[in-house]
């Protein structure tokens, strides 16, 4: 499943390093302009793609912030004994801290 077409809306994709792994995002819009959203998938072992249409808020100046939780997606794949909710909730840190992000909205 792909991104919505949005003229003119900025998107990144990349991955940022955390702990021994990489975890895949994508922004859409400008994280500059308001505090952005940033989507939290769930899981065990889902994606971000169900979170497609929220992205169609960068038209509105509300950047969105996808990602791939680690064992996920385009992420990196540890065993499944490493995960946890606490890795989750360091990785979400982890996002914001990497990418630059001080104020969001989760």
């Amino acid at each position: 499943m792909g991104h919505l077409f949005m003229p003119e809306v900025r998107i990144e994709e990349g991955t940022v390093s955390f702990r021994r792994w990489e975890t895949w995002f994508r922004i859409t819009g400008d994280i500059d302009v308001r505090p952005p959203l940033v989507c939290v998938h769930g899981g065990p072992g889902s994606t971000h793609h169900y979170f497609a249409p929220l992205e169609q808020l960068a038209q509105s100046g509300r950047a969105v912030v996808v990602y791939d939780q680690v064992g996920c997606g385009g992420s990196s794949r540890p065993p499944i004994d490493e995960l946890s909710l606490a890795v989750f909730v360091d990785e979400l840190a982890n996002i914001h801290d990497r990418l630059g992000l001080e104020r969001t909205h989760v």
